[in-house]
């Protein structure tokens, strides 16, 4: 199985996110968290499921947020590049890349 890094500022969106699901409702930023990493273990069992795009990199969206986790490998190591709101700007996160 391959290590998972995630790049500061994808962890910072992580978070960011959490903490605002929490303040529109309790418990709400914990059941983000949770699809989050329940996500990055999905990547992480099976890294080659989602297809490779022109920029070499693969999304896995999720189920109940507006989610999508933006992954490439590289050097035998998954690197999360975004935690990326579907409903904001696309590809925001391509300088990380």
């Amino acid at each position: 199985m391959l290590s998972v890094e995630i790049l500061h500022q994808a962890e910072f969106e992580l978070w960011d996110t959490a903490t605002y699901y929490e303040s529109r409702s309790l418990g709400l930023g914990t059941d983000f968290l949770n699809e989050m990493q329940e996500a990055v273990l999905s990547i992480q069992k099976a890294p080659l499921r989602q297809p490779e795009r022109d920029d070499h990199t693969r999304r896995l969206l999720t189920k109940r947020f507006p989610c999508q986790v933006v992954y490439t490998i590289h050097d035998e190591m998954i690197w999360i590049v975004a935690f990326s709101n579907q409903r904001q700007k696309p590809d925001y996160w391509q300088n990380r890349i």
